[in-house]
């Protein structure tokens, strides 16, 4: 009889599906995460088959096992920002990029670093530098004059601004006219996805104040456009190629920004729209300043200083090979001694024991002992392995094959020291909170977009794309 993990009235996570997800992404799945999906209705979608209708069985459960895998990703991006990591490509390694594939197995945490006044205060003096620099770029001055009435927005009206389906949808030469003010409210009255068409047909209509008027812009290739629907006010289309002969998914363009909790949040606007105008300036910029791009939109919208990293820390050990390593990426004005008691009070975090010196002899032992038995398929007698030793290393001779086995065992004891994994800090309650309204907002924007549940996975890595886009009066 299967067990539940938690009482419901809908239908919840069984164990057995829970072990089968967690074999799959190979890590635990906590149990807040179990009891969102619950109440969110993936599970319920699973069971009913509904999450991803063609493909049977399997492509029903890996849709549910994406929606896994995107939360315990944002629950680790919640403690790297808890811990300071600054940018998800502080840590990268080959080792990330394994885990990220499934080819390996590993488990992280990062910690907070430990800065003093001194490294606070300069991190914080060299934002306000860079970001005295960039309030003079051409791109961004040009960005407020045209779309901020020249000046910046307070953040709860940034925040505004970033949700605005009108911003997401709307051209941007639009803003430049009756919808000037950041300050718009809109909402989506209807939006089509040209389910059941041959051809990528999606049309949106928002309502936005002020002026107080509906437009519905239409993303549909031109050649050979299905008719009906609602008329469009403004079509456009973005393609692969230069021939215009493969049009890319309206949600192709990601557009990231970080919540008042410091976790990042990403919008799909549509080529020629306002935040597609932003998206487009903001990597450049980031690009210019070495920014995260996060960091190039927030700045762009309220001028605010980027967070700059001085000291980022990081275990990461593999259950697979048991190698275990402690990353940093360090400023490079940060003092050595800062550096070093940071890293000293990592290692006392995740070992159980001080870590011994090992004498050279030991180790080359262990490294004998080793070769022979790779050599042999099996270990050697320990008779015959002396004699072989003896033949290598006459200078470090033992008396009998005893001291040989000891100095093996010995150092294959303290060879791979013992670590443990310190807990993570729990989510507040006002995040925990957010978290089920973005897990909704995933929700409702993978059903908008028409493709798998799995969101952020919907549109490929493709760059530069040809766009077009017109006013094209259908009505």
């Amino acid at each position: 009889m299967l067990k539940y993990l938690v009482e419901s009235e809908n239908l919840v996570i069984e164990e057995e599906l829970k072990t089968r997800l967690e074999r799959s992404l190979r890590k635990e799945i906590p149990r807040t995460v179990c009891k969102k999906l619950d109440r969110g209705g993936w599970t319920e979608d699973y069971h009913k088959r509904e999450l991803e209708q063609e493909g049977g069985e399997e492509a029903n459960f890996q849709a549910l096992r994406e929606q896994v895998r995107e939360e315990l990703a944002y629950l680790e991006e919640y403690e790297r920002e808890m811990a300071g990591v600054t940018e998800e490509s502080d840590m990268e390694t080959e080792e990330e990029r394994e885990e990220e594939t499934g080819s390996s197995e590993y488990c992280s945490k990062y910690f907070e670093p430990d800065l003093g006044e001194y490294e606070k205060e300069r991190r914080l003096a060299l934002a306000e530098w860079m970001a005295r620099q960039a309030d003079n770029d051409e791109d961004v001055a040009n960005f407020r004059s045209r779309y901020l009435e020249g000046r910046v927005l307070e953040g709860a009206q940034a925040y505004a601004f970033l949700e605005s389906p009108a911003a997401r949808y709307f051209p941007a030469e639009w803003f430049e006219g009756s919808y000037s003010s950041p300050e718009h409210a809109a909402e989506i009255v209807s939006y089509d996805r040209g389910v059941g068409k041959s051809e990528i047909d999606h049309r949106v209509k928002v309502e936005i104040n002020p002026p107080g008027v509906a437009r519905t812009v239409r993303y549909a290739p031109y050649q050979g456009s299905i008719p009906g629907g609602e008329p469009a006010d403004y079509r456009v289309c973005a393609y692969r190629d230069e021939a215009h002969t493969v049009p890319k998914p309206p949600h192709s363009w990601p557009l990231s920004y970080r919540d008042k909790y410091g976790l990042k949040e990403t919008v799909f606007p549509w080529p020629t729209s306002l935040l597609y105008e932003l998206r487009e300036r903001s990597i450049l910029l980031a690009k210019t300043y070495d920014w995260k791009e996060e960091d190039a939109v927030w700045f762009f919208l309220t001028g605010e200083p980027p967070n700059l990293g001085a000291l980022t820390l990081a275990f990461r050990i593999s259950a697979r090979s048991s190698k275990a390593t402690i990353n940093l990426k360090v400023a490079s004005w940060v003092s050595p001694d800062v550096v070093k008691k940071n890293y000293q009070k990592v290692q006392s975090l995740i070992l159980t024991e001080r870590p011994h010196e090992l004498p050279i002899r030991s180790l080359t032992v262990f490294r004998f002992v080793e070769r022979k038995t790779r050599e042999r398929g099996e270990l050697p007698s320990w008779p015959e392995l002396l004699e072989a030793w003896k033949a290598e290393h006459p200078e470090w001779a033992y008396e009998n094959f005893r001291g040989l086995r000891q100095a093996y065992y010995r150092t294959r004891n303290n060879l791979l020291p013992s670590y443990r994994l310190p807990e993570s800090k729990p989510l507040p309650l006002e995040a925990q909170t957010d978290l089920e309204k973005r897990f909704q907002r995933i929700r409702e924007r993978a059903e908008a977009i028409g493709g798998p549940l799995t969101s952020r996975r919907d549109g490929d890595s493709d760059s530069y794309p040809t766009v077009t886009g017109a006013n094209t009066s259908e009505r």
